[in-house]
């Protein structure tokens, strides 16, 4: 360890990444996590034509919903009605704008703001967010943290489940970076990546400067700690 290079986050916070990352690999198997596919905005994840109208949606919808493993799962999708313009620009409202989960037993559903299609980046990765919830509901209590640190839980286990750069750069592009920091959403990445075996050159092409600079530095630190197993 080189002692003068500072850690881009905590070691409590990385603590609680880890454990998290292990908390999903006792569920799905190590190997299996391993296996996970790193998940980039291309054709060859989200085939659905590009637009604003509830088919779209929905196209969009389902690829990430297969992609989460979802793809049987009953929920519903609908969008939100009409926004004044100055609320969904706001940032301080953009988590409630974007979208919500509404969870029941029998027909669970999301909504999401239809002005968000114009980036589609940040419409998957908010998908993602919500879909994560469902596929999260029954082990609220049991995830690390409890219910207490949900929100940023659910963000976590988006990267865990490959879609980190979407993540990332839908924080960058709507200039507000969800309940993790991007700090933190960077160390997950790295961690994800050197997890998978994936070489941190496979995500930098999608990622604004900044955000590319936090993953490279997040990498580095975990390289110097040695490789991590789930």
């Amino acid at each position: 360890m080189w002692p003068f290079r500072r850690r881009p986050i905590a070691p409590e916070k990385q603590d609680w990444i880890a454990a998290h990352f292990d908390w999903e690999a006792a569920c799905v198997g190590a190997d299996t996590l391993r296996r996970t596919p790193l998940v980039t905005p291309t054709r060859h994840f989200f085939k659905a034509p590009r637009g604003e109208d509830d088919a779209t949606a929905q196209a969009v919808f389902d690829e990430v919903k297969a992609l989460l493993g979802l793809a049987g799962a009953t929920v519903t999708l609908i969008a939100q009605g009409n926004l004044p313009d100055q609320a969904a620009i706001d940032r301080s409202q953009i988590s409630a704008v974007s979208g919500t989960f509404q969870d029941d037993p029998d027909d669970p559903i999301i909504t999401y703001e239809p002005r968000l299609l114009r980036t589609p980046v940040a419409f998957i990765s908010t998908m993602a967010h919500e879909l994560m919830h469902l596929r999260l509901a029954p082990f609220v209590d049991d995830l690390p943290g409890g219910e207490e640190q949900h929100e940023l839980a659910t963000d976590l286990h988006c990267i865990i489940a490959g879609f980190g750069i979407l993540q990332m750069d839908a924080a960058d592009s709507l200039g507000w970076a969800g309940y993790l920091q991007q700090d933190t959403r960077a160390h997950a990445l790295a961690y994800f990546l050197h997890l998978t075996g994936h070489p941190v050159s496979d995500a930098l092409p999608f990622l604004a400067s900044p955000s590319a600079a936090k993953l490279r530095a997040a990498a580095r630190h975990l390289d110097l700690d040695g490789p991590r197993t789930a």
